[in-house]
This record gives structure tokens, C-alpha cells and sequence, in this order.
């Protein structure tokens, strides 16, 4: 009986970024591809042509059962790269786009002819007849491939018999050389440079599964140095970088961020390897010198290609897979989010108020941060204590028109002679135990941190672009050392204001809100001083009774001297 002539293809995944299902293909112990028939090997390290481009790797065999040159059972092997999904015919429609010597025909939703002819070799392989049944573990050829095995017959869906194949061909690229050429990465397009010194090398680790190539600039000074300081530095500066191994033999290679999670370590198939500048090292990585421009490259021999003869050290190498991965120049890594910085109840050394309530309040200029404590009983808001560190400390001021306008801080007594003040064109923010609260209408309750900040003083952690507004919205830390203001000396004033009792005179309301009404039982010049020491108004007058208009001033703390007296008055 005629024997029955069968066709068979084979697409058998050698390397997956994404979850693939189980397949019928495992490795050998060298680190070949067998298929579950029979035993016959085919060895992703022995294809000569790539096809395609993507994350995913396959290897497409194609089996003719007599070819019409001869009746010698032969499979056909090219490399296939995809991204994404892919059906049977998208993969034959990639190999035939890239190989003009592969051709195939349909018959409506069938197969018709599978065609190679090699004229360099006289090699032509063509089906005995149409194929009229194809299979792909049990559904039809135009599927998206989700596993390894394809099975396609001229007459029946039977599995190919891979103990009749006595000829494995693969094919070698018809576009050029065979050769692969290992990827490399110049010293300008490299974002992260490690270690000091005026000599420059590059590092690149060659992970696969996934393929993944990333690259470190390494600085160091002198002529040269070891790989193993290079790997060193490389792990002293990007916590990201790990490795272990032993003078002359590397035992494994990690990376971690966010985005990957990489493992290069010893098979039982292979071995780390590294070249330099595309040459096999034939020395340990503790003994392995590096110079100036070196590019660097250590990878596992399970995701590369060999290239000259192996019993030949001049000549023998390694370069990664084809089509090679391209090499990523990394970002540093991010730097640890700053703590927010806050102060202990227990370390305030100025309390203002009395009460049973505690709260503590600091505000953070662009250079200094200072903070006081604030005691009360029964209701009370930021802008209650605000007011009451005003009016008790006068190195302490601020200006409200609807919003805080500013804080201000002066210490002539300990030499100030500029007030701390928002940076030009900045707001005040504000927050309550760490969150954005009220501003000066938030509620206090016993136990508060209330933190005013200038954004020059904080360290953006994030932010967001809003589109509606088309504004940038930027998170701040504010990580500044919180200083506690000391015990105000009450002897002077800003410019030299003497602090001393008016008994003689009264002024009221105290706050004011509009017009003050002041008595002087003396009929002294009457001056208006702000915290800055700056004079107001100055009012000559007999009358021992004189009301000042103060409606035009913002609300914050003034000085009110009246003879060689002075008097706080608080605006509100």
C-alpha cells in the first residue's frame, strides 16, 4: 500500500515575555529543543536566520515528507520574533516576506502548496499534493498560536513521523552574512554614570527570559582596573545591581526596580560569560583588565549564539541571540522619598497661651524652619493660635487679605537684621497632622501639628498634569530639621523699639478690626511701627484722646510707641 504522505510544521517557543500554555517541547541537558517525537533534536543555538521583530521567540520547522528532488524526509528551520498575538498564517506570511524561498498557496480556507527552492544549494522541496486537512492541536490553521505544536497533513491530521526525517536544514540567511553581530550601546547615549575618575567603561548585563539588556556607565581613575570593581562600584552606587561569584567565576547576576525582576545565574547548561568589546574574556572577571572605552557584556551562554571555532580562544565568542536585543541605557535610580520632618511636643521651648489643649506650630521658610507651642482651652483655630504667638512674640508676623499673604520672622537679638519671608511669587501651604487641611479656619484639637511650608523649602515627590487646567500639581515633602524658637528677649524691639509699661495710656479694642481708640493721659507723639521696624504714621497731637484709622493695614501684629513707651496692637 502506498505509504501515506504526510506534511508536518512545527512552531516550538524558545523564549516567552508572556504567558504562553504548557507546550509539547523541553530542553535537553545541552540546552537544545526536542520535539515529543521520537527524539529528534532541533537547537535554537544552531539557527542561522532570524525573522520578524518582538519580545516573543519561535522556532518555525517546516517537514516534507518527499520532497520532489528526492525521496529523503527533510525539515526546514527558521527563527520567528513576534510582539503581541499572531496567527499560523501571520507566521508563514513572515518567513515567506523575509525568504523569498519559501512560498505557499491556498485553496479557500485550506493550505495548497508549501514550496522551498534554494537555488545556491539545488535544494527545492515541494508537497506530493494539496493538503486538504489542516491541524493545529485539533483547530484549524488560521488560529491565534497559543502553543507550540502544528500538525498538517495532506490527506489525514495524523502526527508526523520525525523518525523518518534524515535531513535537518537551517536556512541560512539569504540577505547577507550569517554571522550574528553582538549589540553595543555608545558612551553618549549612556543616562547613568557610577563612581568618579576621568576613565570611562561600559557595563552591560544580557538577561533573557525575558530578553532584557541594560547598560551602566562606569567612572573610575587610573588606566585600568577589574571587572570585578567595576561590578563592584556598579553595586555600591544602584541598589537595583546585585551579584555573587568568586575570583574567576561569576555565579550570578540580578536586577530588581519596578518594572523587572532579573535572574542571570549558572545552569547546569551553560555559564555566565562576559566579553569585552565583543571578544570572549579568557581571564577571570578578578583578573580581567578594563581600559578606557572598554565596552563590557556579561550574559548566560543559553541566550547566545557561539561565534568562531570553540577550540580556538583567539577566535571564539559569544553574541547574543539574533535578532540581538537591543541594549537599554538605564535612568538613575530613584532616590528615596524624603521623610516629612516634624518636632516632639517635648522639644518646644516656647509656649504661648495657657490652657489644657497643646498644639505645636511650625513653619517652614526656604532655609529655616521654626516652630512654637500653643496652649488653650475650649474652641480654637489656626487662626486663633496664629494670633496668639503674634501678639505674644514679637519677632513674630504675618498679613492676611482673604488668603495668607506672608509670615514673617525677625530676631534682632540674635543679630537679624533681614525677616524670614515667602520667596517671591510663592504660597504658604499648609497641613495638619501631615495632610492638607483648612489653612486658618482648621479646627485644632489637643495634640496638633500644624505645618506651614514655602514649596522652595520642599522636595517634589510626585506630580500630575492637569488637563482640563492644563496646570502641573506637585506633592512636596518638606524634610527640613525643625528648629524650636527660643524664649523672645521682650528688652527690644525691631529697630531698636524699646519695650517698655505705658501704664498712662490705653489702647482698645485689642485686637482691632478698624479704627483705634487710644488714651494718653500725657498727650504725646504718637508713632505706628510694623515688626520690621518700618514706621507707619505719626501722629502730633495735645489731645490726650486720639483715634487711629487702622483699616488700611493688613491684619498681622504693630507697634504702638507713644512717648518712650510701646504697646503691641494686633490687627485682625
Amino acid at each position: 500500500m502506498k505509504k501515506l504522505l504526510l506534511f508536518f510544521g512545527l512552531f516550538c517557543m524558545i523564549n516567552l515575555t508572556f504567558a504562553q500554555e504548557t507546550v509539547a517541547i523541553h530542553q535537553n541537558g545541552q540546552g537544545n529543543l526536542i520535539g515529543d517525537v521520537n527524539n529528534v533534536i532541533i537547537s535554537a543555538n544552531d539557527v542561522q536566520f532570524w525573522v520578524g521583530s518582538g519580545n516573543n521567540s519561535t522556532l518555525v520547522c517546516i517537514g516534507w515528507d518527499y520532497p520532489s528532488a528526492g525521496y529523503t524526509p527533510t525539515v526546514v528551520v527558521w527563527g520567528l520574533h513576534w510582539n503581541g498575538s499572531i496567527t499560523l498564517l501571520d507566521a508563514l506570511d513572515s518567513v515567506t516576506t523575509h525568504d523569498s524561498r519559501f512560498t505557499y498557496t491556498m485553496n479557500g480556507s485550506y493550505l495548497s502548496t508549501m514550496d522551498y527552492n534554494d537555488p545556491a544549494t539545488g535544494i527545492h522541496l515541494a508537497p506530493y499534493q494539496q493538503w486538504n486537512c489542516n491541524n493545529y492541536n485539533g483547530v484549524y490553521g488560521f488560529t491565534t498560536l497559543t502553543n507550540t505544536w502544528l500538525r498538517i497533513s495532506e490527506s489525514t491530521c495524523d502526527d508526523y513521523n520525525f523518525s523518518t526525517v534524515n535531513n535537518l536544514i537551517y536556512a541560512s540567511n539569504p540577505n547577507g552574512s550569517n554571522t550574528p553581530s553582538d549589540a553595543t550601546i555608545s558612551a553618549s547615549e549612556i543616562t547613568y554614570w557610577v563612581g568618579t575618575g576621568n576613565t570611562e567603561v561600559i557595563f552591560v548585563g544580557n538577561w533573557c527570559s525575558p530578553d532584557v539588556a541594560l547598560a551602566w556607565g562606569v567612572r573610575f581613575n587610573g588606566d585600568s582596573t577589574t571587572m570585578e570593581s567595576v561590578m563592584d562600584t556598579i553595586a555600591v552606587y544602584d541598589n537595583r545591581f546585585g551579584y555573587s561569584g568568586g575570583y574567576s567565576i561569576i555565579d550570578d547576576v540580578t536586577y530588581q526596580d519596578s518594572i523587572y525582576s532579573l535572574t542571570m545565574s549558572q545552569p547546569y547548561t551553560g555559564y555566565i560569560m562576559y566579553n569585552v568589546n565583543g571578544t570572549l574574556a579568557n581571564w577571570g572577571f578578578s583578573d580581567m583588565y578594563v581600559h578606557q572605552g572598554d565596552l563590557i557584556k556579561v550574559g548566560n551562554t543559553d541566550c547566545a549564539t557561539s561565534t568562531g571555532d570553540p577550540n580556538d580562544w583567539t577566535t571564539w565568542g559569544y553574541a547574543w541571540e539574533t535578532p540581538i536585543v537591543p541594549v537599554t541605557p538605564l535612568t538613575p535610580p530613584a532616590p528615596p522619598v524624603p521623610e516629612e520632618a516634624t518636632i516632639a511636643f517635648s522639644d518646644i521651648l516656647y509656649w504661648v497661651g495657657d490652657g489644657m489643649n497643646e498644639a505645636v506650630m511650625a513653619v517652614n521658610w526656604a532655609d529655616t524652619a521654626l516652630a512654637w507651642g500653643y496652649r488653650w482651652n475650649g474652641a480654637a483655630t489656626v487662626a486663633d493660635m496664629m494670633a496668639a504667638i503674634a501678639a505674644a512674640d514679637p519677632r513674630f508676623s504675618y498679613t492676611v487679605s482673604g488668603f495668607l499673604d506672608d509670615i514673617n520672622y525677625i530676631d534682632t537679638a540674635a543679630g537679624m537684621t533681614t525677616p524670614l519671608g515667602i520667596t517671591p511669587d510663592n504660597y504658604w501651604s499648609s497641613t495638619n497632622n501631615g495632610f492638607m487641611d483648612m489653612g486658618l479656619g482648621q479646627t485644632l484639637n489637643n495634640g496638633d501639628f500644624e505645618k506651614w511650608a514655602d514649596p522652595a523649602a520642599g522636595v517634589i515627590v510626585d506630580s500630575t498634569y492637569d488637563e482640563t487646567y492644563q496646570y502641573w500639581w506637585y506633592t512636596y515633602v518638606y524634610p527640613m530639621t525643625i528648629t524650636p524658637v527660643t524664649v523672645p528677649d521682650t528688652t527690644t524691639q525691631p529697630d531698636g523699639i524699646n519695650n517698655h509699661e505705658m501704664s498712662h495710656v490705653h489702647a482698645c479694642p485689642n485686637p482691632c478690626t478698624g479704627m483705634l481708640y487710644i488714651t494718653n493721659e500725657r498727650a504725646e507723639r504718637i508713632e505706628l511701627y510694623n515688626t520690621d521696624g518700618k514706621l507707619l504714621e505719626a501722629i502730633e497731637s495735645r489731645e490726650t484722646k486720639v483715634v487711629l484709622d487702622m483699616h488700611s493695614y493688613p491684619a498681622g501684629l504693630y507697634l504702638l510707641k507713644v512717648g518712650n513707651g510701646v504697646q503691641k496692637i494686633l490687627k485682625k
